[in-house]
């Protein structure tokens, strides 16, 4: 069975509303993170005839397509996620308007590789 990355973003949209704890709303995040990072290594392994599932690290994804004229603003918009999901796993201080941030900038991504393929 093939998991789609994509479901994650309605677990981040889920735990944001589910609960104001910060815990919750730092856990959003990563699920906003990782439903790109997902959609965004399948869309790699495909362009680069990969075996699907093949792994790439999440700054080599993030270059990919920060590096490709069409998709540079994309790898720009990952990037930022990423360092929002970085911030939201590791900082003690977190501020709590990067939620919505991360859902937006994922909502951006995920439309952008929907509407390409």
């Amino acid at each position: 069975m093939t998991f789609s990355g994509e479901k994650f973003y309605s677990v981040g949209d889920h735990l944001e509303d589910y609960c104001e704890n910060e815990e919750y709303q730092r856990s959003a995040v990563g699920r906003f993170y990782y439903s790109c990072y997902l959609v965004a290594r399948e869309i790699y392994n495909i362009e680069n005839n990969r075996k699907r599932g093949s792994r790439i690290s999440h700054m080599d994804l993030i270059k990919y397509f920060q590096n490709l004229e069409k998709t540079n603003e994309i790898g720009d918009k990952l990037n930022a996620l990423r360092k929002n999901r970085n911030d939201a796993d590791y900082e003690l201080y977190f501020d709590i308007g990067k939620v919505k941030e991360s859902k937006m900038i994922s909502k951006e991504i995920l439309n952008f590789f929907n509407k390409d393929n």
